[in-house]
Formats: C-alpha cells, structure tokens, sequence
C-alpha cells in the first residue's frame, strides 16, 4: 500500500512541477503522465482485485514510464521532479 502511495503522490508531484515551470509540457511528457495516472488507477483496481499479476504487470509498465519522464526531467536539470519521479520507480519496483 505504500508503494502505491508513492507512485500516487509521485505522479502528482510531476503534475505539479510541470505547472509551476515556465515552459510547457511536451507532447510526449503529457502523454506519459496520462500513461502513468492509468496504471496508477489499474494497480489500485488489481490492489482491490487481489491480483498480484496484474500488479507486478503494471508495476513493470509503470517503470517504463518513468524512464521516460526522468529522462524529460534530467534534460531540463530539474532536481527536485527528478528525485519525485526515481521514488515513483522505485514504488513500481517493489511492487513486482
């Protein structure tokens, strides 16, 4: 439950990053967050379901995701939504 708080909170935080910068979201960017509040929404329905492989399967897509959106955050050098997103993968990651 945890793991599913922080990938909650972690996508959040990405949200709101985006917001306060200055410029605006890629295409791309906004695309992965879409991605990545789905899963989010589809391991919390698992969660409930008790179904360990539909978790650990979007566990694994959910860290796909972040790959993408820490390397979005790494090119624009933004420390603090880069950190937000390694917790997020780190979240995914337990819960395979």
């Amino acid at each position: 439950m945890r793991e599913m708080i922080a990938i909650l909170v972690g996508a959040m935080v990405m949200s709101g990053v985006v917001m306060h910068a200055q410029e605006e979201p890629s295409a791309e960017y906004v695309e992965l967050m879409k991605q990545a509040g789905a899963k989010a929404q589809s391991i919390g329905q698992h969660m409930e379901a008790k179904n360990c492989d539909g978790i650990a399967a979007d566990a694994t897509e959910l860290q796909e995701i972040f790959q993408g959106v820490g390397k979005f955050w790494t090119e624009r050098d933004v420390q603090d939504a880069l950190e937000a997103c390694m917790q997020t993968y780190k979240g995914a990651q337990a819960l395979q």
